[in-house]
């Protein structure tokens, strides 16, 4: 009878064996990983509670692939005719870079100017070469910060309606990174989307004139003549006539302008000779313009 019973075991075990089936480990967890000792899926599909873990998006567009949210921090901007801030973000920049980089887009031939509207919203983020990333979006047209256009269907309005870290107020559109390319239509200003300039308070007894100048450069002459030296910085800024206005004029954001941090005196009965580039103003329309260079004022025109 033990003979027979132990042969019977033999084949249960050959049988359970050919069918494919085996016994549980001793933790009770398969091999798979389709269920934990908790009851939750070990592929991170449901947690322990019964809810779903957060999923990235899937990157659907290489636009922002050169970004490095683990090195900088991510800035918004939003204007939207009236006022306007720009925002600022450390913590969750990688959550709002994985969602804009889900975002599908198509290439556009040219920027569609018919579609411009208000509001418009800005982006930033850096790079590792230190260049950054700069978007600016109107009416489901993004931009790029060298002015390649692309349909982009992205929910803007929801980042107004979150807690950002810092903010900034903006003076106007002018602030925003890639603003150039709103306002500068095919050789033609649109002043509707400009900035009216403040009234500049000039400096006493300064003067400034035009020596020469083209679409590349301006010379100037700067002259003292009171009895104090002058000191006046490496910064300075360009204006155009519309009417009786006068409108800032936004820089090409296709390079990080910038101006080194230093002072010059002028000393009394003195002058100086100075040139001032206007590449950072990309290609400059047909008109007026103002040159300012620390509240001295000096005007010229381009054909």
């Amino acid at each position: 009878m033990k003979n027979i019973l132990a042969l019977g075991s033999i084949l249960l075990m050959l049988l359970l064996v050919a069918c494919g089936k085996e016994e549980p480990s001793s933790q009770g967890v398969q091999a798979a990983g389709s269920v934990s000792s908790q009851g939750a899926q070990t592929d991170g599909t449901l947690s322990s509670q019964g809810s779903r873990t957060a999923e990235k998006p899937k990157a659907q567009n290489s636009l922002w692939d050169a970004a490095s949210p683990g090195t900088s921090m991510i800035s918004f901007s939003c204007f939207d005719g009236k006022s306007g801030y720009t925002a600022y973000e450390h913590e969750e920049r990688e959550q709002l870079l994985a969602e804009l980089k889900a975002t599908p887009a198509k290439r556009l031939d040219a920027i569609p100017y018919d579609r411009i509207k208000y509001p418009v919203y800005g982006n930033w983020i850096g790079t590792k070469d230190g260049r950054g990333l700069q978007m600016i979006w109107t009416n489901g047209i993004l931009i790029t910060r060298d002015g390649e256009a692309y349909e982009f269907d992205f929910d803007w309005e929801k980042l107004t309606a979150r807690e950002w870290t810092q903010k900034r107020e903006l003076s106007g559109l002018v602030e925003i990174p890639g603003a150039y390319y709103l306002m500068n239509q095919s050789g033609q200003w649109n002043f509707s989307l400009m900035t009216a300039a403040e009234p500049e308070k000039a400096p006493a007894d300064i003067e400034m004139i035009i020596k020469n100048h083209s679409r590349e450069s301006v010379e100037v002459s700067l002259k003292n003549a009171g009895k104090e030296v002058w000191t006046y910085g490496a910064d300075y800024s360009l204006k155009v006539l519309n009417g009786e206005s006068w409108y800032a004029v936004p820089t090409i954001p296709t390079e990080n302008w910038g101006f080194v941090s230093i002072g010059y005196e002028l000393a009394p009965q003195q002058s100086a000779d100075r040139t001032y580039s206007l590449a950072m103003f990309g290609e400059l329309p047909a008109g007026k313009y103002k040159l300012n260079v620390n509240g001295c004022e000096a005007e010229f025109e381009l054909p």
